[in-house]
């Protein structure tokens, strides 16, 4: 089949590459796992992680003694390998790959509906904007804000019921986990060519930092709901909630967040063998 459309799939090759905005013009040829990614925001999202990650590597070197020991030029080098590491167009790949596997079309029809609707079409638009790098100063005044003036009891309920509803603070966890295990492995790695670090050793080490993990994350995690859906009415955010709780609902979650962490852990064990390298050459 791909030999006899080669000349067809090459040509889609040209566009795609030397004219990208043909390419999105051209929307309606897209399949429905990557239809799915885009009306979901996770495009404009994974395009703007690169930069969140770097806003993460700058903080920690500031509150890193490890970090500030190393010599600026090393931390230089370091950093400069997120953007070529954690590409959107890589991570994209894994995804659109990871809903394809994960969900039918049926399910991905169901789920585009609620997506293109009006409240689906509103939070996209939220999650768009709180997830870019700029994003991240005003949510931090704006939360610091609510000191003055907290939100009500039962808004802070909503919030908390979505969080466990999405198992975004438990989701976010095993990601900082495997993506720390990740990076440690290839690094260790890189350091010693030829040896075998030990898997469960340093599995079982990252796994007691778990609840210390999850008590700094739900706080974050609270945060980030605060500021992103600040908008919405109590009505609108338990809409929100109903479609999470139904089994599609729950799958849907299930499968984007699978993707992004498995992306996000083959970009990592690429950046910490990297990091390896540039130290072992100091």
């Amino acid at each position: 089949m791909i030999k006899q459309y080669k000349a067809v799939l090459f040509f889609g090759f040209l566009i795609t590459v030397c004219c990208p905005s043909l390419s999105d013009a051209m929307g309606w040829m897209d399949s429905p796992a990557r239809k799915l990614y885009k009306k979901s925001g996770l495009k404009t999202q994974i395009h703007d992680l690169p930069g969140i990650i770097e806003q993460g590597f700058d903080h920690a070197v500031v509150n890193n003694a490890q970090l500030q020991r190393l010599p600026a030029d090393t931390r230089n080098k370091i950093r400069s390998h997120i953007a070529e590491l954690f590409t959107p167009a890589s991570m994209e790949t894994v995804v659109v790959q990871a809903i394809g596997d994960g969900l039918t079309d049926a399910e991905i029809m169901h789920v585009l509906a609620w997506l293109e609707s009006p409240l689906g079409r509103k939070i996209t638009e939220m999650e768009e904007a709180a997830g870019n790098a700029g994003a991240i100063q005003e949510m931090q005044q704006y939360v610091k804000d609510l000191e003055k003036n907290p939100p009500p009891a039962k808004w802070l309920s909503l919030l908390q019921k979505l969080d466990r509803v999405v198992g975004a603070t438990e989701t976010s966890v095993t990601v900082n986990i495997n993506t720390q295990f990740a990076i440690t492995t290839a690094m260790i790695s890189a350091l010693k060519p030829g040896a075998t670090p030990n898997f469960p050793v340093i599995r079982r080490l990252l796994e007691k930092q778990r609840p210390s993990i999850a008590r700094v994350m739900r706080p974050q995690i609270l945060s980030s709901f605060l500021y992103t859906y600040r908008d919405l009415t109590s009505e609108e955010l338990q809409a929100y909630i109903d479609f999470a709780t139904t089994e599609i609902g729950k799958k849907y979650h299930r499968v984007i967040i699978g993707g992004v962490e498995k992306a996000l852990v083959q970009c990592s064990s690429k950046w910490g063998r990297e990091i390896g390298e540039i130290v072992r050459a100091e």
